[in-house]
């Protein structure tokens, strides 16, 4: 006679083997998978979503700082600078560009305010 049990001697049968339910489909280990899975995905989902922060030290805090608002200015910078210049452009030579402009700011600050050249 055939039957939907994996083993009609249930008496017998192990623990991990029993079904918890009267259902005849799912056993113990099954469940037990089952909810590992599920807590695994739950942790990857987790950790890939969530920004774990790790400490760190106030200098390298503002250090940090410090560091993307250079960036800023100089991404700004090197926006203003012509697409023909472009193709023949080295970081040096950017660099340079950006010295002079910084320069020729200086001294129109200086012009038209009355603070000395030298302080700025």
């Amino acid at each position: 006679m055939a039957t939907f049990y994996a083993n009609p001697d249930e008496e017998n049968e192990i623990w991990i083997e029993r079904a918890p339910i009267d259902s005849p489909r799912f056993r113990i280990w099954h469940y037990i998978f089952f909810c590992f899975s599920a807590f695994t995905v739950l942790m990857v989902l987790f950790c890939c979503c969530m920004k774990i922060r790790v400490p760190r030290t106030k200098q390298e805090i503002e250090a940090d700082y410090c560091r993307k608002k250079l960036a800023e200015k100089f991404r700004q910078r090197l926006k203003l600078i012509k697409n023909q210049d472009m193709e023949a452009m080295d970081l040096e030579r950017a660099l340079q560009i950006i010295k002079d402009d910084y320069r020729e700011e200086k001294t129109k600050i200086c012009a038209t305010s009355s603070i000395p050249h030298s302080t700025l």
